[in-house]
């Protein structure tokens, strides 16, 4: 009987210690990766100077992120390459070299804060772009959705008042619809 009771214990302490299905290990990394970048955008958009620093941390997360969604998959392959990784961390290590390069004209005030951050944007989206190409082909269409998320912020910030001169005709509208309704 305790044979019995002993591997039935090892057999479901086997089935919670189960890997993550790859797929599922991408779609985690991949929402944290498109939940930071739209919080990034929120916080900047509120307040790009406060904002900055976000941004400069987000990319070393990111870059994390990657590096581990890419030696786990590995390691479920059962094919780990040490030249693979360093090529890899190389990757990531000159995407943060390139932030580091926009902080210094952030902070001497070549750029503002608000360019900088568009610029760190477009740099994620490239950088996690290509590392859909020879990496991980999920992060194919995480670099376009940042690069989407990019372009449309930098279409918001010129052409505002193609968003706000409708809105502020159909609130007119709105409170002389009410404003009259009140009166009768």
């Amino acid at each position: 009987m305790s044979v019995y009771l002993k591997k039935q214990k090892r057999s479901s302490s086997m089935e919670n210690n189960r890997p993550w299905h790859p797929w599922t290990a991408r779609l985690a990394v991949g929402i944290i990766i498109l939940l930071l970048t739209f919080i990034g955008l929120i916080l900047t958009n509120i307040k790009a100077a406060s904002a900055w620093r976000f941004w400069q941390i987000t990319t070393v997360i990111i870059a994390l992120l990657a590096l581990g969604l890419s030696f786990y998959l590995k390691h479920l392959q059962k094919t780990p390459s040490p030249v693979l990784f360093w090529h890899e961390l190389l990757h990531w290590l000159g995407l943060i070299g390139s932030v580091y390069i926009t902080s210094m004209y952030v902070r001497i005030g070549i750029i503002s804060p608000f360019i900088g951050t568009l610029g760190v944007l477009t740099l994620l989206a490239q950088a996690i772009f290509l590392a859909g190409i020879y990496i991980e082909s999920t992060f194919l269409f995480i670099g376009i959705a940042l690069g989407l998320f990019a372009i449309s912020v930098a279409w918001m910030e010129t052409h505002i008042f193609l968003l706000a001169i409708p809105i502020l005709i159909i609130a007119i509208v709105a409170i002389a619809y009410f404003a009259r309704r009140k009166q009768e």
